[in-house]
């Protein structure tokens, strides 16, 4: 972590610097009632996202900073996975927390 002065550029999109910090869920029953708090609340969603082994809520905080909500998908062990780079997009909308 760094400090900056108060009077420090906002960081810009492509800067480097980390990519966003990750927070791990118990299931999908607790990461789409955040999706739904989030957007309740006028954050902005980045994009939602199934890894295959993860399910994933992108989204900015006020500085500007990346987050992720995300649960792992118990069905789908990473362990046995050909590959773990898979992002296709949720319909948070229209899928139950089921």
């Amino acid at each position: 972590m760094s400090k900056l002065e108060d009077d420090a550029e906002s960081p810009r999109k492509n800067q480097g610097r980390q990519a966003h910090i990750g927070l791990i869920a118990d299931s999908f029953h607790t990461v789409k009632p955040m999706y739904q708090r989030l957007k309740a609340h006028d954050v902005p969603i980045v994009r939602t996202v199934d890894h295959g082994i993860t399910k994933s809520v992108y989204f900015k905080d006020p500085e500007g900073n990346e987050l992720e909500i995300y649960c792992e998908v118990p069905e789908r062990p990473w362990q046995e996975q050909d590959t773990i780079i898979v992002a296709d997009p949720i319909d948070l909308e229209a899928v139950s927390g089921d």
